[in-house]
Formats: C-alpha cells, structure tokens, sequence
C-alpha cells in the first residue's frame, strides 16, 4: 500500500509516520507535502498514491483548495482539529476524519476501513464532496480566536483579534501590531496562528508577516509583478506579498 501525507508541521509528521509504521511497516510512504502549492506540483510529476491522509490546514492555505487544481480520486483520511460536531455530520465519501491528536487506535481503525472498503474494491470510490465540506468548515467560526492574553510586564492585557492590523516575525519570536501601533509578543508561530484565525480575515502575505484585511488602505503593482500593500496602521518594513502567493491573494480579496 502507498500512502501520500499532507501535513506542515514537523511534530505531526514525525508522529503520524510513527503510527503508520507501528501498524504496518510495510507501507511505502511516497512523502509528506506541506502545502497546497506543493501537492500541486506532487501530482504532476508522480502517480496517484493508494491512500492520502490529508491535514486540512496546509502551510499555504487549507487543502480543499488542491481539489481546485488536481482531479483526486484517491481515497483520503482527512486530520483536523475542527469540533467533532461538524466531523460527524459531514462523513461524506471520504475514508474517515481523524482528529488531532491523533491516536494509535483511532489511525489503525481507519486504515482498516481503508484496507477493506476501498483497497480491495477501488470501483466502489465516489468523489468526494469537498464544497460541501468547505462551506462546513466555514460556518465553524467558534474554533478561531476572538481575542488573545498578552502579559505585559506585570500585567496581562486583552487584545481582541479585529483590532490586531498583522503578525510578524522577528527571529525566533512573533509579535502582534494593535490598531493603536503598539506591539506585543504571542505565544504562538506564524503557522499556528494560521491556523487559530479566521481565514476570511487574515492573510499571510510572505513567511514574515500575517496581515488583517481590514487594515489594508491600498494595494501598489510593485516592480516584478509583485504586490505592495499600504497599510492604514505604521510597518517597519515594505509590505510585499511573495509572487507564489499573488494568485491566491487576489482570490482573498475578491
């Protein structure tokens, strides 16, 4: 059996490659992809594995938006951390949904239903219905953050997420900027911060900085085809959205 993984980070990859191995080791894993962009150019060059356990949040963007690119008909276990609710409701087509973390058992129950549905009977896959899965996801607003506790020499200091105008990286560290140009360091990285804010409102431009849109004040044609955004708030730095995430900027804003 061949097995394709969607996950962008490191700790996850190396514990779902662990539980793969301790049910069966051998399961030929073709690789792990960490972003939309790079499943793309995956199924170009290659072809389709057996099974695809997919996270939904990618480095990039989440992975429904392969489905846009690619025609997938391979089997997949789907990894998330949405609220089982929404899970149980919406089991589609798809093999199964896996929450994080994720667990021994859970995994090899999965790969079982894989093994004995799909894997001896291939002519039995339907498409799966990834819109429908998408606009579900989408109505699950409760799982992103409303507001964060930042510490503040003594004192802890609430910051509502819509008044936060970006995120930023500064070595090691992320630091957010307020409405008020005021900047405070989180707790977090950049691509889990991705993942606990709402996708509608906030947009990584470049591997440096996550911007809310309702602070954008202007977007420049900058030299080389790319994207200068003006922000309504102060930045150190020139605000360059990067020419592989133009494209999918544009969708964002339109």
């Amino acid at each position: 059996m061949k097995v394709l993984i969607f996950e962008d980070e490191k700790p996850a990859q190396d514990r779902l490659i662990q539980l793969i191995k301790e049910y069966d080791t051998d399961i030929d894993i073709l690789g792990v992809v960490e972003s939309v962009a790079m499943g793309i150019e995956w199924f170009k060059k290659h072809q389709n594995p057996d099974l695809i356990l997919m996270d939904i949040q990618l480095d990039d963007g989440i992975s429904f938006e392969l489905f846009e690119y690619v025609n997938i008909t391979v089997p997949i276990i789907f990894t998330t951390a949405f609220d089982e609710y929404a899970i149980k409701a919406f089991k589609l087509n798809s093999v199964d949904y896996l929450l994080k973390p994720l667990s021994a058992g859970e995994l090899a129950q999965a790969l079982n239903k894989f093994k004995s549905v799909h894997f001896f009977n291939k002519e039995s896959n339907r498409n799966i219905n990834i819109q429908e899965l998408i606009e579900v996801i989408s109505k699950d607003t409760e799982s992103f953050k409303e507001r964060f506790l930042i510490k503040v020499m003594e004192h802890y200091k609430s910051i509502l997420t819509h008044d936060i105008a970006y995120f930023f990286i500064v070595g090691n560290a992320v630091f957010l900027h307020d409405n008020n140009n005021r900047e405070y360091a989180v707790d977090f990285t950049i691509s889990q911060l991705e993942k606990k804010l709402n996708p509608k409102d906030f947009f990584r431009i470049n591997r440096k900085y996550l911007i809310n849109i309702k602070f954008i004040k202007d977007i420049l044609i900058y030299s080389n085809n790319r994207l200068k955004l003006i922000l309504i708030v102060e930045s150190q730095d020139d605000m360059i959205i990067s020419r592989e995430r133009i494209n999918e900027f544009k969708k964002w804003m339109d």
